[in-house]
């Protein structure tokens, strides 16, 4: 069976309204949790090994940087971390940010940067590989 992947998204705007929490089974037979969002380019957060997205909260002026920049940010926790259902796994890391990918673009997102450290590099360049449509920035 599937598995859902916890997520955060963060508007560069504030006051902007992003709607209610929705689950969307994507074609990995995953499910995310996010809330619904606004057409804006979106960095995707993709964590080193062993990290939570709930620790951003300790690296404001990163986050600052991108918001500030009309940028809005997309946080998930790789299978089998914070309340993401799974087993981690070096493949399933690259499956998860494609589910991610995958839901963003069902969301109406078609700019999008990705950002990666440490296994989060690998996910990242994967997905900046498959994704050229979408993915205009690589860091």
């Amino acid at each position: 069976g599937g598995h859902h992947l916890d997520a955060m998204f963060i508007p560069c705007s504030r006051g902007q309204s992003l709607g209610e929490t929705q689950d969307l089974e994507t074609s990995t037979s995953k499910k995310i949790q996010a809330e619904s969002f606004v057409n804006a380019p979106t960095l995707i957060w993709c964590n080193p090994n062993a990290a939570y997205y709930e620790t951003m909260v300790y690296q404001a002026p990163v986050l600052n940087f991108w918001l500030s920049r009309g940028c809005n940010i997309f946080f998930f926790n790789y299978a089998g971390y914070g309340r993401s259902s799974g087993k981690p796994s070096p493949s399933r890391v690259t499956e998860d940010g494609e589910a991610v990918v995958n839901f963003l673009k069902s969301r109406g997102v078609t700019q999008m940067g990705i950002y990666g450290r440490s296994i989060g590099g690998i996910t990242s360049c994967h997905l900046a590989r498959r994704f050229p449509d979408v993915i205009n920035l690589l860091i």
